[in-house]
């Protein structure tokens, strides 16, 4: 995944032998990216690598790579990029079509989610701001049900202002006041 500058990835699940997913880790510590993520990032779709221990010859990984293909793709959702997925496929797999499609199936599933995630976070955070801005102002101030006209939420500064307790405005009118 990539960090919030969009500038570092990590590696945050893997999966294989220990020493496979020990190679992935270095991987991600090099100064540089490995090729296949670097194109996966430019790209809108999978990246394929059909001949990794030939074409990447500085990835730790790449000697491992004999009889298979590399698939990569960047997860991405609305402009937004959170990573790329890449897997090591046998060479056979690779003839079907299904598997390079439930691959880009995949990355667009996480890729969604991921989505998900950052806008629930953001969702939060920003109603956590507005909680710790309507709690903490001086200024009066109300949450009205706009069909009845009702006080919904009132800020201490209103309860103090009309001399009534936060849960004596909430219900009231507006015309009550």
């Amino acid at each position: 995944l990539l960090d919030e500058q969009g500038g570092h990835i990590t590696a945050t699940a893997a999966s294989g032998s220990e020493v496979a997913v020990g190679d992935a880790t270095k991987i991600l510590e090099l100064e540089e990216l490995p090729q296949c993520i670097r194109r996966a990032l430019l790209s809108t779709t999978a990246v394929v690598t059909d001949h990794p221990s030939e074409s990447c010859a500085g990835c730790p990984v790449a000697h491992r790579s004999l009889g298979r293909y590399c698939l990569s793709r960047r997860l991405a959702r609305e402009n937004r990029t959170y990573g790329v997925l890449t897997a090591s496929v046998p060479s056979a797999k690779m003839l079907a079509s299904e598997t390079r499609d439930l691959f880009e199936e995949l990355a667009d599933d996480l890729g969604f989610a991921l989505h998900k995630i950052n806008s629930a976070n953001t969702l939060r955070e920003s109603e956590a701001r507005f909680r710790s801005i309507f709690e903490n102002s001086h200024a009066v101030m109300v949450i009205l049900d706009p069909e009845r006209a009702a006080i919904v939420d009132a800020n201490p500064a209103a309860a103090q202002f009309y001399g009534w307790s936060r849960e004596e405005l909430v219900g009231k009118s507006i015309a009550e006041i």
